[in-house]
C-alpha cells in the first residue's frame, strides 16, 4: 500500500472495501427561490418560490467542478447556497436564514 493510500485510509476517505468515496448524508436542503449575480456574489433569498431538494452524490460531484462565477450561480439556483448569511429569521424555539450575500470567493 502507498503512503498516499495509507494517508487517505487514515483520514476516513476510503469505506470498509477500500473504495475511494462515503455514502453523501441523506437529508433536504432547502434551495431559494431567488437566487442572482451581483458583482462578485451570490445574492439570494428564499423568497415564496423556495423549494426542498433531497442530498445527492450527484451534488456533491456538481460542486467541486465549479469554475467561475456563472458556474456557481447555476449551481446555487439548482442545489441552493452555502447560507454564510447573518439575516435569520427567529421564531419561537427556531431560527431561519432568509437572505444572504456570499461572495464568490467563499465558493471557491
Amino acid at each position: 500500500m502507498s503512503q498516499f493510500s495509507r494517508n487517505l485510509e487514515l483520514a476516513g476517505f476510503v469505506d470498509a472495501d477500500g473504495h475511494l468515496g462515503r455514502k453523501v448524508p441523506s437529508g433536504q436542503i432547502i434551495v431559494p427561490g431567488d437566487v442572482t449575480l451581483e458583482g462578485g456574489a451570490i445574492r439570494w433569498r428564499i423568497g415564496k418560490t423556495a423549494r426542498l431538494r433531497e442530498v445527492s452524490k450527484s451534488m456533491l460531484n456538481q460542486f467541486v467542478r465549479l469554475t467561475d462565477a456563472q458556474s456557481i450561480l447555476r449551481f446555487a439556483k439548482s442545489w441552493g447556497v452555502l447560507a454564510l448569511s447573518d439575516d435569520i429569521l427567529r421564531t419561537p424555539g427556531r431560527e431561519h436564514l432568509r437572505q444572504g450575500t456570499e461572495p464568490i470567493a467563499a465558493w471557491q
